[in-house]
């Protein structure tokens, strides 16, 4: 670990904006390495967060070991069922096939790992305009992120990352994204509190229950905690059609406040994701993966490369973006077709052969399938 850089009038090595788990982890390598680091996050942690809440193992897998995720809140999961035409497949795992938590909780343990390793957190900011280096009188390398909100300063920055999720202003402001939502995927879900002796979920604990929907191209699903339930619907269609499928499938069950959705973009990987010092990682980038519609795992890859580019482009005096770029077409754009033939592969599978489903989805968790890429930083 290096010295922190010293801060000076609101000028920091690097500005993240979004304090979600990508936010958060370049945030706290970052700092450990000595950037300067600020994260920049628009809500008062912790918030919720709309998501089906199962972070699986080889997402875990990329959190570094001090980061300990052990520690944080959160369900092992070993057993998972999927349920097709009143018929249900069970497959238990001797190993860990992931982690299930309440998003909100999840996120702000990490957020707190990386302000212990160093960064400032800035909570109420809302990125309102982002202004290239040379833009403005004042710091001419850096880059000049401006808040909605009224009386809060500006902050300078040589490099930003952002990792403001899939409705996130930093992917257009800087050139990278067009405004508005890309063509995507969808999710519903809602958290239901169900008490730990309520006959729904009780001694589920730990485990992820799945329903194929061939006609919306996705999955429905019930992740049981410890008194409360994760469940929800997603797909290639819209929201109307999800809510509909969302009230069929849990008619009966217990009620909730209501599901929210969020969109699930998978194109990313078919774009740049750099220009300049300017990095996105995670939903910011578009990174979803396209059969489960898990994010965490491309989220932390893409953090860990973004972070390799930060480094490189120091020691070589390069911009980010550029280094960053030709890591994003090996690991994301090179691997997209064959991902997406996977996919199709497992749908497939849903409809033709879901007593095989189980196994292969845990290997999926496990990141064990022909389409899949190893990526072990840690080892």
């Amino acid at each position: 670990m290096r010295e922190i850089r010293q801060i000076v009038d609101n000028k920091f090595d690097l500005a993240v904006v979004g304090g979600g788990p990508a936010g958060s982890l370049i945030a706290a390598l970052a700092a450990e390495e000595g950037f300067s680091t600020v994260v920049l996050e628009q809500r008062i942690m912790p918030r919720s967060k709309p998501c089906g809440g199962f972070i699986s193992a080889r997402a875990l897998s990329l959190l570094p070991p001090d980061l300990d995720p052990d520690r944080g809140p959160g369900e092992n999961v070993h057993t998972l069922r999927v349920i097709k035409s009143a018929r249900s497949f069970t497959y238990c795992s001797p190993g860990r096939l992931g982690l299930l938590v309440k998003r909100e909780h999840f996120d702000h343990f990490l957020l707190r790992q990386a302000a212990g390793k160093g960064a400032r957190i800035l909570e109420g900011f809302t990125l309102r305009d982002l202004k290239e280096p040379g833009c403005f009188s004042g710091h001419v390398d850096c880059y000049r992120l401006e808040a909605a909100e009224e009386k809060t300063t500006n902050i300078f920055a040589r490099y930003v990352v952002g990792a403001d999720g899939a409705l996130g202003r930093c992917g257009f402001l800087g050139g990278l994204r067009k405004t508005g939502i890309n063509p995507c995927a969808r999710g519903l879900s809602e958290l239901v509190e169900t008490g730990t002796g309520h006959a729904v979920g009780k001694d589920k604990a730990g485990t992820l229950e799945f329903y194929p929907l061939p006609g919306l191209g996705g999955m429905g699903w019930s992740f049981y905690g410890s008194g409360w339930v994760n469940r929800g619907v997603g797909g290639l269609f819209g929201p109307g059609l999800l809510k509909k499928a969302y009230r069929e499938l849990f008619a009966g069950e217990l009620p909730g406040s209501g599901p929210s959705w969020w969109p699930l973009p998978f194109l990313g990987p078919l774009k740049k994701a750099g220009r300049k010092n300017l990095l996105l990682i995670g939903d910011a980038a578009g990174l979803v993966e396209p059969f489960s519609g898990e994010g965490l795992f491309n989220a932390f890859k893409s953090a860990l490369l973004a972070f390799y580019a930060l480094k490189k482009a120091e020691q070589l005096e390069l911009e980010a973006g550029g280094i960053y770029n030709r890591l994003y077409q090996k690991h994301f754009k090179s691997a997209f077709l064959p991902t997406l033939i996977g996919a199709f592969a497992l749908h497939s599978r849903a409809v033709l052969n879901p007593a095989s489903l189980p196994r292969h989805m845990a290997s999926l968790m496990n990141n064990q399938l022909s389409f899949t890429r190893q990526f072990k930083p840690w080892t």
